[in-house]
């Protein structure tokens, strides 16, 4: 089943992004505003000459110093790509207010000035869009409109966006549904093609690991499954490439 989702991948000629937490492959339109010395591409090279890193900390470091420090540090490196987690639930934790980007703003701005590619992840269900708070599957319309404000905020300034993470992990998602989150996935990719159309909307960013629970309420389901269970519910023409985290190496 695999092997053919993999060849209706390359027909079709779906970008895909792998992505770990320690190293990220980012896949992107090249954004004409930066003056990087590297192109971003959506496709996927077998020697990649970029190297990206996924910081799930950066932006709740809550002080500019210390994020100036560590993207300090990953540019020593060679770090030229950076994953930034965009919190719904911190950014908007009440449907009555504007949006409070926080430090997200003055991060994004430092990376540009280093010349550093910018994916940002949505995630986090404030308690008004959804239950649980974090983990709970949110509403889909909501979530459009808050992924939309996310890509006119930063226009120019970020080269792709991911739509959750891991939501076959019902500790990101509750409860696991493909179909919930194909819902998700459609609501942010028009919301966010409407004001730019060379973002690169990721979707999937699934995690490795076996469908646990066989009752209808799986705590895990596997990302096979799970993606066809996408595919299922529509889910073809609403993303520019996928993300997967491969951390279970034995499966």
């Amino acid at each position: 089943m695999w092997a053919e989702i993999r060849r209706m991948f390359w027909r079709r000629m779906i970008p895909v992004v792998v992505a770990t937490m320690a190293a990220a492959i980012l896949g992107s339109h090249a954004n004409q505003q930066l003056t990087a010395a590297y192109t971003l591409a959506a496709t996927i090279e077998e020697s990649p000459l970029t190297v990206g890193l996924a910081d799930s900390n950066l932006a709740r470091l809550g002080d500019m110093d210390l994020i100036n420090k560590q993207l300090d540090m990953m540019q020593a490196i060679g770090v030229q790509n950076i994953r930034v987690g965009i919190s719904w639930y911190t950014v908007q934790p009440t449907k009555v207010l504007p949006p409070d980007w926080g430090l997200i703003d003055d991060l994004i701005d430092e990376a540009n000035r280093r010349g550093m590619g910018v994916l940002g992840v949505l995630h986090e269900t404030p308690h008004w869009a959804g239950d649980p708070i974090i983990s709970g599957s949110p509403d889909p319309i909501a979530f459009g409109e808050f992924a939309g404000t996310v890509a006119e905020k930063f226009e120019g300034k970020i080269s792709a966006i991911e739509v959750w993470n891991e939501p076959n992990a019902v500790f990101f998602m509750n409860p696991v549904s493909p179909s919930a989150y194909t819902d998700m996935l459609k609501a942010a990719y028009e919301a966010i093609k409407s004001v730019d159309d060379s973002i690169t909307v990721i979707g999937g960013v699934l995690g490795s690991g076996r469908t646990l629970g066989d009752d209808g309420s799986e705590v895990t389901m596997n990302p096979v499954e799970f993606l066809a269970g996408m595919y299922a519910a529509g889910a073809h023409g609403y993303f520019d490439a996928l993300s997967f985290h491969p951390y279970k190496y034995d499966m």
